[in-house]
């Protein structure tokens, strides 16, 4: 170096005096001097009356490699030469000849006037960090380099150890050595050392970024003959933001850009205050553009969010090309404004009140100006409490005004923005209406909303509005739990643009699984789950990310599932339910499934039509898909619940079974099979697809199996147009569920057709017993007329009262429940000693047809009927009101009916009725049997047999006046039980020719049983001939009177 120094003076001759000064006065050269070596120098010329500063290389080009340092050197010459030194220095040529001077700059210009040097820094030249003219291009560089060679010991901790100074050395001259061949190379130094076999921490500088780019090839170099390097530059990429602070919720531009050598996209990244390092990737709030070696961010809505230092960064291999700058936003708070008391107490007679009002802000390092819109403003307390900023004024209540009071606070920022925050205090005085105090809740007044903060590890407030009527509604808690707002926070910042989807998603996901495993149960905190679920699928979707790894895909699963337990249903509603399956189906189809996933709730799993006959099984749902077919299902036990219970046509619905998802490619329909399904019978079940836009269920596209396989559905797939757009494939999916309606299948007019009947026989079985009464002596003359008529009157007046008691609860909801009870009682005994009292009738007939010549007696037939007739039902309803917890409403009746219970086949209150029915009706069809067959064999003293015509009508004859006094019509009553509803027609005919045969049956007792008998008939005629006999005399004893009357009076 010194040999190269002496040169250049021989230049100067005498009047220079040229010393080294700057990085080369304290540094060694890079690698050892010998003959070929090059060296470069930095100079600073100096001369009494000026100074120029110049900077400069030696370059010495030994074959096959060049090198090169950057020296400083201070070179004194008279003012008149510095014109020449240029051409001169750019000829000089070291003592070895083979270093020369490749660039020659002025870093300053120096003036001497009067006794003082004033220097001003060239161009390309600025004073830094306390150094006087470096290169403004100047590029530092800090990296690492793995040793692997070496053994890392507690020697090279200390770097004044003999160990670290020689190491030191070493790497400082093989670095060097590799580093110079870049051009503008200045200095290299070892900052420490590391574990890890052996790190090693260095600095380099380069006076400009001129061939930088060439670093990573070195560094590649070098990684081959030590180990992993990491190298991050600065300088060689400039930034342009804004200068100073900027405003809040405004846009902003920031740009960076390197020379036209190194190409490729940027990436960017944000460190927060707190040292959180996120990187920008396009959002709701901000978008990326890169041009070649330009890249530009475009911020929508500046806020805390974005708030701190930017960093750009170009990657070339293991070195990374970085610029930051420090974007400072002027910030505006969000105001939560309170009183203590919520609601000042003026009922007692006073003439003021003292209210402190609190405007609460989330600690910040922003400084605001905090004004009060109050004329009774003095300065405002701060403290500071629970992690927020509290601003508090005494606001004085005047309790003579009655009047409310207004109050407002007023947070400005350093760049004049402001935000208010108003609020009106609800004075209660003497005659204001009030909710009472209710808990924790304290009196307030009608019309306005009292609040409660949440508890310490929630977030938010419960609010509760005291009504017009001094009543308290429901409390509504808006309280989320810190961890899952937090969890929300990280997804709207994803949402936002702030990190990648990639590196931020498994943490979401991971946390939210945790979060969901604890005490969610609120509507909040349920809301805020969906929310997240839809703000995970809205960033994939608009940046088309998919769910990678296994380990996500369950821990969205375990989510979703902790979510949806029954435990938690209280919290659930129909709109949050929706959100929740189109987002959480949304995510699982953005996963790749290979294998079955399956949680509490959730089964998510791969079908194929080639697999076990097309079969797939999801919990319960067994799915049949075309040959061929294949896709995705994905069940959720208990989803079905929460989601809008309604269809176009009916609104009064159970969930029958789970919801299931299906999406696929390459298949148009699907069958299902929903086993337990659990159909109450004459229910209708509706196979039906969810319809998202819409946000109900629809049965369009999809049929049912019917009461003969309600277990089967069969859908079409509808397009799914979101990952239609998403693909060239038509992909195509649905939600499917089976929902079961809670009424029975409605027939048309039967309820109405079964009043009008029962008040026809009503009034029929009341004119029967009156003629009974009427004609009793006259058509009784013998034991079998006599027990017939017996018979007739008691059937008649026990249908009598059970219709009676039937319409007097023709309408259960308005029936009061005990009547509702008594009257179940009354028409279960009732119609039992109606069918008991035919069933006596019955066999009395057919003992007369099968013992002809023995009669019974009096005696016994009554005893025997009275006994059978309402004994025998009276021993049947109370062993059954007993057995059904003695008469319990929903267990022996059900008040929707005011009539017995039916729980199944063979279960339930009413089969303590219809058992006993179907036997009774089974006999009296029997003796009806033998009484066509007697007609249709007559006995030889009948003479000859009859003409069939005869037969014939003998027959018709006694079907038509048996059977309504037999109860034979009630055999439609089991065709009933045994044909379902849901089987239109059948079932209307079953219905309406049950409701017109027994609604109605009280008239066919008295046209058949009644009427029907020809001795009844002449007495009746016979009564009506006496009655309009007795009536014509009365008129003509009445005629005779008048007429004599006439004749007196003439006569006086």
């Amino acid at each position: 170096m010194h040999s190269a120094l002496l040169d250049v003076s021989n230049i100067f001759h005498q009047r220079t005096a040229l010393r080294p000064t700057g990085p080369s006065s304290s540094v060694n050269a890079p690698w050892p001097m010998q003959d070929d070596d090059t060296s470069a120098w930095w100079f600073v010329l100096e001369h009494q009356d000026r100074v120029v500063v110049w900077i400069g290389n030696f370059v010495l080009l030994p074959p096959p490699e060049n090198y090169y340092q950057t020296l400083n050197a201070v070179i004194s010459i008279e003012d008149k030469a510095n014109d020449n030194l240029t051409d001169l220095l750019r000829n000089f040529i070291a003592s070895s000849g083979k270093e020369v001077i490749s660039e020659i700059s002025r870093t300053k210009d120096c003036h001497l006037k009067d006794g003082k040097i004033n220097c001003v820094c060239e161009v390309l030249f600025s004073k830094k960090d306390g150094v006087e003219c470096n290169p403004v291009n100047r590029v530092s560089v800090s990296g690492t380099i793995v040793h692997a060679k070496k053994t890392y010991s507690n020697d090279l901790t200390n770097p004044n150890t003999d160990a670290f100074k020689e190491l030191s050395n070493n790497i400082t001259q093989e670095f060097s050595k590799e580093y110079s061949k870049l051009k503008w190379f200045n200095s290299l130094t070892i900052t420490e050392f590391s574990k890890g076999s052996v790190k090693i921490h260095f600095r380099m500088t380069f006076d400009t970024d001129e061939g930088i780019e060439g670093i990573g090839n070195i560094t590649a170099e070098l990684q081959k003959e030590y180990g992993k390097a990491e190298l991050v530059t600065e300088g060689f990429v400039r930034i342009t933001a804004p200068t100073g602070r900027v405003k809040y919720n405004t846009n902003v531009n920031l740009s960076c850009e390197t020379n036209g050598n190194l190409t490729g996209d940027a990436a960017w990244y944000l460190r927060r205050e707190n040292g959180e390092e996120t990187e920008i990737h396009g959002g709701t709030e901000v978008e990326l553009k890169n041009q070649l070696s330009k890249s530009t961010i475009y911020l929508s809505n500046t806020s805390s969010v974005w708030r701190g230092s930017y960093i750009c960064e170009f990657k070339q291999g293991t070195v990374k090309h970085q610029a930051s700058v420090f974007l400072d936003v002027a910030l505006l708070p969000e105001i939560n404004i309170f009183t203590d008391p919520q609601f000042p107490d003026c009922k007692k007679p006073r003439p003021t009140d003292k209210v402190t009002v609190t405007c609460a802000i989330e600690n910040t390092t922003e400084i605001y100006n905090v004004n009060w819109e109050d004329k009774d403003f003095t300065s405002p307390n701060k403290k500071f409490e629970n992690g927020n900023l509290l601003y508090s004024i005494v606001k004085t209540v005047v309790c003579t005004s009655k009047e409310d009071i207004k109050v407002s606070c007023n947070f400005t920022n350093d760049l004049n923005q402001f935000k208010p925050k108003d609020l009106t205090i609800p004075v209660i005085y003497s005659d204001t209406k009030v909710c009472p105090e209710d808990g924790d809740w304290p009196e307030a007044k009608t019309g306005y909303v009292a609040k409660l903060p949440c508890g310490s590890k929630q977030k938010g407030e419960r609010t509760r509005e005291c009504k017009e009527e001094q009543d308290w509604a429901k409390e509504i808690s808006e309280c989320v739990n810190l961890d899952l707002g937090d969890i929300s926070g990280r997804a709207l910042d994803l949402q936002r643009g702030l990190g990648k989807f990639t590196d931020i998603a498994p943490k979401v996901f991971e946390d939210m699984k945790k979060s969901t495993q604890g005490n969610i149960n609120s509507r909040a905190n349920l809301k805020t789950s969906v929310l997240i679920f839809q703000t995970m699928f809205n960033v994939s979707s608009s940046k088309n990310e998919s769910i990678e790894g296994e380990s996500v895909l369950t821990d969205i699963l375990t989510s979703a599932s902790n979510i949806i337990n029954d435990s938690l249903k209280g919290s659930w509603d129909g709109e949050i339910a929706a959100d929740y399956l189109i987002n959480v189906n949304g995510l699982l189809g953005k996963a790749e499934v290979n294998d079955e996933g399956k949680t509490p709730n959730i089964n998510h799993k791969p079908c194929n039509g080639t697999l076990a006959n097309g079969d797939c099984e999801v919990f319960n749902v067994t799915m049949t898909f075309p040959k061929n077919g294949s896709g995705v299902a994905t069940g959720y036990k208990t989803l079905g619940e929460y989601l809008p219970l309604e269809i176009e046509n009916d609104t009064d619905l159970d969930n029958r079974g789970i919801v299931l998802q299906i999406n696929a490619a390459n298949i148009n329909s699907v069958k299902l099979k929903f086993k337990h399904v659990n159909r109450t019978k004459n229910h209708k079940l509706h196979c039906v697809v969810w319809k998202p836009n819409e946000m109900t269920w629809s049965e369009d596209g999809c049929t049912w199996g019917g009461a003969s396989d309600p277990e089967h559905c069969e859908c079409e797939l509808p397009l799914d147009n979101v990952r239609s757009s998403e693909s060239s494939n038509r992909y195509k999916g649905a939600a499917f569920t089976v929902l079961m309606s809670k009424n029975p299948v409605n027939i048309p007019y039967i309820d109405q057709l079964t009043l009008v009947g029962l008040f026809v026989s009503v009034v029929s079985l009341f004119v029967c017993l009156m003629i009974e009464f009427a004609v009793w002596n006259a058509v009784v003359k013998s034991s079998i007329a006599h027990f017939r008529h017996t018979a007739v009157v008691n059937i008649s007046l026990c249908l009598l009262l059970a219709d009676s008691s039937f319409l007097a609860t023709a309408f259960p909801e308005s029936t009061p429940g005990q009547w509702c009870r008594w009257l179940v009682v009354m028409k279960h005994y009732c119609y039992l000693a109606m069918f008991f009292w035919m069933l006596c009738l019955s066999l009395v007939l057919l003992h007369s047809l099968i013992f002809i010549f023995h009669r019974l007696r009096k005696k016994v037939y009554l005893g025997a009927s009275f006994t059978v007739g309402y004994v025998c039902p009276l021993i049947i309803v109370v062993l059954t009101v007993i057995a059904y917890d003695n008469g319990k409403e929903d267990s022996y009746y059900l008040p929707t009916t005011c009539w017995l219970k039916y729980e199944g086949v063979f279960q339930g209150s009413f089969f303590a009725f219809v058992m006993p029915v179907g036997i009774i009706v089974a006999i009296n069809v029997l003796s009806m049997l033998v009484v066509i067959a007697k007609l249709l064999a007559p006995s030889v003293s009948e003479g000859s047999t009859p003409d069939d015509k005869e037969v014939i009508r003998g027959i018709l004859k006694a079907v038509i006046f048996l059977t309504p006094i037999f109860g034979v019509t009630w055999v439609f009553g089991f065709a009933v039980l045994v044909i379902d509803y849901t089987v239109i027609p059948l079932s209307e005919i079953v219905n309406y020719a049950f409701t017109v045969c027994n609604a109605f049956q009280g008239l066919f007792i008295l046209l058949t049983a009644c009427l029907g008998e020809k001795k009844v008939r002449d007495q009746l005629s016979e009564i009506m001939r006496c009655n309009s006999k007795v009536y014509k005399t009365s008129r003509g004893e009445l005629s005779t009177s008048k007429t004599s009357d006439q004749s007196s009076i003439k006569k006086k």
